[in-house]
């Protein structure tokens, strides 16, 4: 049975690859696990997922515009710890507006 930091790992990495590039800037946009409060998380979290279990914009670029809005990234969760809906959201909402 694959444990859940494995499945999450992959399932991350799958849907990071769909996000497009910083419109302003052009680098990859990724994808960090986090707790329901948005504060980020090592894999060992997963473990015991104490806070629950979502997902918010990984943009680090140092000059870029958008940088700054990796402290009031929108979180991505769902109560039923639906992952792939929660993270189908994440990406199509960011694909949306990276036009």
């Amino acid at each position: 049975m694959k444990k859940l930091a494995d499945m999450l790992v992959e399932k991350v990495d799958e849907y990071a690859s769909q996000m497009r590039k910083c419109p302003f800037c052009g680098c990859e946009i990724g994808i960090t696990i986090c707790d329901d409060e948005g504060n980020e998380k090592h894999l060992d979290y997963l473990d015991d997922p104490y806070s629950g279990i979502a997902f918010k914009f990984n943009h680090d670029n140092g000059g870029c515009i958008l940088c700054d809005f990796n402290e009031i990234s929108p979180i991505y969760s769902d109560e039923n710890d639906d992952f792939d809906k929660a993270l189908s959201q994440l990406v199509a909402d960011w694909n949306g507006g990276a036009e």
